[in-house]
């Protein structure tokens, strides 16, 4: 599944993969990290002896750069960051969106469980994803869209999401659904937040046909394991 989404293919793809896997288990422990806290972590999995120091040095770099992995991370809204003041000096915070999440579940299905325990304690995720919810709406009833959607039908998905990712089973049935999607053409490098709110949209709706597909058809209905190949 890891090369259908293209920031996890090519010479990126370790240090993409390694920044939404860190940056989610931050998010599960209710963290958001300073870009030198994001190397430390980073270089401990990649620690392969020699000096440490130097080593977080040469990722920091590599993170911070211009068009470096934060920032082209971010462009493709799988990160996003806050500044705050500290010391008198303005320092960046980073965390994984929403669409980070759902790309770094898909390759360590593992962190479901610990996400899903920080979702039922995080009040302000659940404000964040309304918030997101809401700005979504407002655009789609501006100017011209190719699809419409009334705001009665977004607002149940909006709430359904938050069952969804509120339970373990859930989560990875979504998860598992989005794979369909993404297997069937869906690029989520290309996504912004609204493009990605509407696959959320659609995701369990594709659940119901397969169910109902697998119905006519008088099979029975298997989802993915849940392992995920890199």
């Amino acid at each position: 599944m890891a090369e259908k989404i293209g920031i996890f293919k090519g010479r990126s793809a370790q240090y993409n993969k390694l920044i939404l896997q860190v940056l989610t288990e931050a998010f599960s422990e209710g963290k958001e990290l300073k870009e030198w806290e994001l190397a430390k972590r980073i270089q401990k999995k990649l620690d392969n002896g020699g000096n440490w120091y130097v080593q977080a040095q040469r990722i920091y770099s590599i993170l911070i750069r211009k068009n470096g992995r934060l920032h082209d991370l971010e462009q493709k809204h799988y990160i996003s960051h806050d500044v705050k003041t500290e010391d008198g000096r303005k320092v960046r915070y980073w965390t994984v969106t929403s669409k980070g999440l759902v790309a770094a579940l898909i390759l360590y299905p593992t962190l479901i469980e610990s996400v899903v325990n920080r979702i039922r304690k995080d009040k302000e995720f659940k404000k964040g994803l309304n918030k997101g919810i809401k700005k979504f709406r407002k655009t789609l009833q501006r100017g011209h869209q190719p699809i419409k959607f009334a705001s009665k039908p977004l607002k149940k998905a909006a709430s359904q999401l938050f069952n969804w990712i509120w339970d373990r089973k859930e989560l990875q049935e979504l998860i598992d659904d989005i794979k369909l999607l993404i297997e069937n053409g869906f690029q989520l490098d290309i996504m912004d937040e609204n493009d990605f709110y509407l696959m959320l949209h659609m995701a369990p709706k594709i659940k119901e046909m397969r169910k109902k597909l697998a119905k006519t058809l008088g099979i029975k209905l298997q989802h993915h394991s849940g392992k995920s190949k890199s």
